[in-house]
């Protein structure tokens, strides 16, 4: 029986993820804004929030690491279903979030505004051209979920904590088919491992401070 556009690409999003998928995906984002919060509370880091150039410039880059250094816990913890994997895009001149599956792709980007897609970039345009032509009215029950490429996207319209997202298959102009990311009731990291999270994240960020701190003036470093 075929299927319109809509929902030949529902069905594919349906087959491949579930809403526990969806809320795991989020909670990373939220963990990686509150460990962010953290790196910018920590001792030795106002030059970070009395700057423009640390709360425009360089909170986006820190957030992504911290969202990555997140993914890379909740898989360990096994509360993500997928590997986690830092990956250069085409130019080399930037890394992505890259979350795998059964060799399925789902990258993690910022966006801007509500139900947006992420701006240009050369990973994210070969995987729009990827998903341009897939539409099949045929059934999909025996069809590979490999050739699709999906999106989950965060914004927070510079409150500093996640206020939109969206998880789907993207095109070049808008959303073949898309999820908001909404959160779950479950608590993905306890009491305990949030401390040891911040614990390690705050001493680690405190140690390179430290270790520039050092390294200032002298030659060859």
């Amino acid at each position: 029986m075929e299927c319109s556009v809509e929902e030949y690409y529902k069905q594919k999003f349906w087959r491949f993820f579930d809403e526990q998928d969806i809320h795991a995906i989020r909670a990373v984002i939220d963990e990686g804004y509150s460990l962010t919060e953290i790196l910018y509370s920590a001792k030795g880091a106002e030059f970070l929030k009395n700057t423009a150039i640390g709360t425009k410039d360089v909170r986006p880059h820190l957030l992504r690491a911290a969202i990555a250094y997140s993914a890379k816990f909740f898989q360990q913890k096994g509360a993500l279903a997928f590997e986690t994997r830092i990956r250069n895009n085409t130019s080399k001149n930037s890394r992505h979030i890259e979350l795998i599956r059964h060799g399925t792709r789902v990258y993690i980007a910022r966006v801007l505004y509500p139900g947006s897609l992420p701006i240009e970039a050369d990973y994210r345009t070969s995987s729009t051209n990827f998903n341009d032509n897939l539409f099949d009215p045929k059934p999909i029950e025996d069809k590979d979920d490999k050739d699709i490429v999906y999106i989950a996207t965060y914004g927070d319209g510079g409150k500093d904590k996640f206020c939109y997202g969206n998880l789907g298959i993207m095109g070049r102009k808008s959303w073949f088919y898309s999820e908001p990311l909404t959160p779950g009731i479950y608590r993905y990291v306890t009491k305990n491992e949030e401390e040891q999270l911040i614990n390690d994240v705050t001493e680690s960020f405190q140690k390179q401070l430290e270790k520039d701190d050092d390294n200032h003036g002298k030659e060859g470093v």
